[in-house]
């Protein structure tokens, strides 16, 4: 005998996929914000001294992480509140909680996909961060792009997990 119970078991399912997914993408985020953002590629052959640069000024011709920028710190806040809203769609089971995380993670890719962008143009455009030399993006900034993304995604299959009762 089957105790299949119809459409209600694949939306639980989905459900619970959204949710493991979701609690994924605030980890990926979290773990991307404490790894390199910026491998130096190329370092130019004269480097300024604390004479021409100033005293007290750092001189970053080294990877830095997210955590040293203040983007980074709201990129973890954002994964918090994504990893209370994963549990929330979980056990409520209501698609508020789906909505809220797909406009938290848009929020954060907006932040990340930017940060992503400007190591992988020409110059870093990130606030108090000067880097001399040539950059690639590392891979802390990868996995907070990805997390983001996948973000997006889950919290909409938590939505459609999620269907309004109607009576």
């Amino acid at each position: 005998m089957s105790t299949h119970r119809g459409p209600a078991d694949t939306f639980e399912k989905a459900r619970a996929a959204a949710a493991a997914l979701l609690l994924s993408a605030a980890l990926a985020v979290i773990t991307g914000c404490f790894l390199d953002w910026v491998t130096i590629t190329e370092q130019p052959d004269v480097l300024p001294t604390e004479a021409t640069a100033g005293p007290g000024t750092r001189q970053l011709t080294e990877p830095f992480n997210g955590m040293d920028t203040g983007d980074g710190k709201f990129l973890v806040a954002g994964s918090v509140i994504l990893l209370a809203l994963a549990l929330l769609l979980h056990v409520r089971k209501k698609s508020l909680y789906g909505w809220l995380a797909f406009l938290t993670s848009f929020v954060m890719g907006i932040i990340g996909i930017a940060d992503y962008r400007g190591i992988a143009g020409e110059t870093i455009e990130l606030k108090g961060i000067d880097v001399i030399g040539k950059t690639e993006p590392a891979l802390g900034i990868t996995l907070v792009a990805a997390g983001c993304l996948i973000g997006l995604i889950a919290a909409l299959i938590g939505v459609a997990g999620s269907p309004r009762e109607t009576d």
